[in-house]
């Protein structure tokens, strides 16, 4: 397995990061050129593996924290501005799915008649 890629990171990156701090740093990232494209974090004064990821991970990671848990980097530090954000789309889903909940319910009593094009 050849190494492609290393660094010391004294910031968190996309993959390595805490939202509280408490993930050491400085951290030695290593991306080898395996099948998976693994790349492993190193805790350079415990001498130990703290972290890795697959290619396979990081996509998991966009498509389902991103998405899902809202967690992108730039609102790591824009803590109000991200919780507007989520509070806003939520509030979007509730009207979105309020109003297909009306109109499922006036069909389901019949207020409103099927009407068929021809």
């Amino acid at each position: 397995m050849a190494v492609v890629e290393s660094a010391l990171l004294s910031e968190y990156d996309s993959y390595y990061y805490s939202l509280d701090g408490a993930r050491s740093l400085p951290v030695l990232r290593i991306k080898f050129g395996d099948p998976e494209n693994t790349w492993f974090y190193f805790d350079p004064y415990l001498s130990q593996v703290t972290g890795s990821v697959t290619r396979l991970d990081r996509v998991e990671r966009w498509a389902y924290k991103g998405f899902h848990s809202f967690d992108f980097p730039f609102w790591y530090h824009n803590r109000p501005l991200r919780n507007i954000a989520v509070i806003a789309l939520s509030l979007g889903c509730i009207v979105s799915s309020s109003t297909g909940l009306v109109i499922g319910v006036k069909r389901l009593i019949g207020k409103e008649p099927c009407r068929n094009r021809h």
